[in-house]
């Protein structure tokens, strides 16, 4: 933030350096110009007079710098001409007033020069001139100035906006996700109105409650399993206990018949019987926890949703030159959780550019009742048609995934989520493609 108010502050001494100056070299050059052109109109004025006669009559509308010439003679400073002393005075100061610009307007400017002829001056020329006449490069030196003031102006404020709507906002919450990243999850994120960071904002104050909440579910998840595991535990322990006591007698063949070894077995299968439900009840509370999602039904167009995908992998297909086909569909309402179903067809995606042989995958339409079908097809091997009933099992993982990367719960995640949208999810082969088939209902 000091760099970027140093970088004002010397984008305003720059910007008020090149002004002053531009403006100083328009005015130097303009007065320049001016002074060159009443100069020789002046000199042509003079030359004319020296020409044709001390009184010659000059028209002064042709000129456009000089607008008045008078002229007074030095004659009363001739010594063979006899003056009174009145008249003498009186010429004398007619003289002095002629000097000093008497009768001159107050908006002009003027130039005496002596009338010479054979070397003896018989008198003096007074030329009455202006130098801002023309009004039209006036106007222009005027407006190239009010261009660069706007344009210093313009770019100062430009500074200034991106100062207090990008880099100050910026700058209050740069360490936001770094806190957030360690953990610190009680910082409440003040909601804004800025439209470069208000949504950021929102973005990160429900990334912050979605933390929190995860963070608040997993401390009572571990709480609860292990609850559940000092209660099975003890519940374990008994017939556990039995199964040894009667595993023991049977061992010192402590029971004279056979109907009571019978009967030993049978109450050892019983208590295995228990301790294999206990092993049950574990695995089904451990996937209720671990696979519970909320989702959030609402309408939605289906062009929302295939825009969606493609501005997503039409880009990251082309580079690993995998062909991306599209095929036309007619739009329609739908009715489901949107962001969820993104999450859905990122997994199928995914598993397409991991299982297929990279040549293409296609996005072909159907409909079915009040459903709509979206079939995400790769080319490649299919899965065999006996490991079909086991594709949406938790924790499962075929036969083609040998030294790839996955955890098998992917499609039962996808089949948990559009089962609770009141939509499915099911596979389709063929000999060079494989396909999953995603239903959604109808809006």
């Amino acid at each position: 933030m000091k760099r970027f108010n140093q970088l004002i502050l010397i984008v305003i001494i720059i910007g008020l350096s090149l002004a002053g100056f531009t403006i100083y070299l328009t005015n130097l050059n303009s007065n320049k110009k001016q002074e060159k052109q009443y100069l020789v109109e002046i000199n042509r004025i003079q030359s004319s007079l020296e020409k044709n006669g001390f009184m010659n009559t000059i028209d002064i509308s042709k000129y456009q710098f000089v607008k008045q010439v008078d002229t007074i003679e030095n004659s009363y400073r001739n010594p063979n001409i006899e003056n009174s002393n009145m008249v003498q005075q009186e010429q004398e100061k007619k003289f002095v007033s002629f000097m000093a610009g008497e009768g001159v307007p107050k908006n002009h400017h003027y130039m005496i020069n002596p009338y010479v002829i054979e070397e003896k001056v018989l008198g003096y020329v007074r030329y009455s001139y202006i130098i801002n006449v023309n009004s039209a490069s006036t106007d222009i030196i005027v407006w190239f100035e009010m261009i660069i003031l706007s344009l210093f102006i313009s770019g100062l404020l430009f500074l200034l906006y991106i100062k207090r709507a990008i880099l100050k906002p910026f700058h209050e919450i740069i360490e936001l996700p770094y806190e957030l990243s360690k953990g610190h999850l009680q910082y409440e994120i003040k909601e804004s109105k800025n439209r470069y960071f208000g949504r950021f904002l929102w973005g990160l104050e429900l990334l912050r409650k979605h933390l929190e909440d995860y963070k608040r579910k997993e401390l009572e998840l571990e709480r609860d399993k292990k609850l559940l595991i000092l209660s099975i535990s003890h519940d374990i322990k008994t017939p556990l206990s039995t199964i040894k006591l009667y595993a023991k007698a049977l061992y010192e063949d402590l029971y004279p018949t056979e109907e009571k070894r019978h009967h030993t077995a049978r109450q050892i299968e019983a208590n295995v019987n228990q301790i294999e439900q206990f092993v049950s009840d574990i695995i089904t509370t451990s996937s209720t926890e671990l696979f519970h999602f909320d989702v959030n039904l609402e309408e939605f167009y289906l062009s929302k949703l295939i825009n969606r995908i493609t501005d997503t992998y039409y880009d990251k297909l082309a580079l690993i030159k995998t062909e991306f086909h599209v095929i036309n569909y007619k739009d329609k309402l739908l009715h489901g959780d949107f962001d969820k179903l993104i999450d859905v067809f990122d997994n199928l995606f995914q598993n397409a550019m991991k299982y297929g042989d990279g040549k293409g995958i296609y996005l072909s339409f159907e409909e079915e009742d009040n459903c709509q079908l979206i079939r995400v097809t790769n080319s490649g091997n299919p899965i065999p048609q006996e490991e079909f009933v086991h594709m949406f099992e938790s924790f499962w993982r075929g036969a083609n995934s040998t030294g790839k990367q996955g955890s098998g719960l992917g499609l039962y995640i996808c089949k948990q989520l559009l089962h609770k949208m009141g939509g499915d999810i099911y596979a389709e082969s063929k000999v060079d493609s494989m396909s999953l088939v995603v239903v959604i209902k109808k809006g």
